[in-house]
């Protein structure tokens, strides 16, 4: 998930949209550790782990697309994908908190904070 090209243009995005430098590593189970534990600490772990399955979530289904359907995604569009869907399983799974999907666009780190 994160050898090609496409696959490391959406993790870049999704980085810099939660305003971290990222650092393609040599394997996955190295990127894997450095997604799941190398960023808790920028806020709730349980926000990071949620988004940052939505971008496997969204790799996963534009390779499938490719694969099966022979439809070529297109990055801006599994980009948007990734923030919508991140944002509505937030929004399941956390019924006592009000996200706001506008804050959660630009910044999810203030979107989170503010959403507490």
């Amino acid at each position: 998930m994160i050898e090609c090209p496409f696959a490391q243009a959406v993790w870049s995005f999704f980085f810099q949209w939660w305003g971290c430098c990222l650092v393609i590593p040599m394997s996955t189970s190295l990127f894997a550790q450095q997604v799941i534990f190398g960023y808790a600490d920028i806020l709730n772990r349980k926000e990071w782990t949620v988004a940052s399955y939505a971008v496997l979530h969204c790799i996963w289904h534009a390779r499938n697309q490719l694969i099966f359907r022979c439809k070529f995604p297109a990055i801006g569009r599994v980009l948007d994908l990734v923030q919508i869907k991140s944002f509505h399983w937030l929004e399941a799974r956390s019924k006592l908190r009000h996200l706001a999907f506008h804050k959660w666009l630009s910044d999810p780190v203030s979107a989170v904070i503010e959403g507490d």
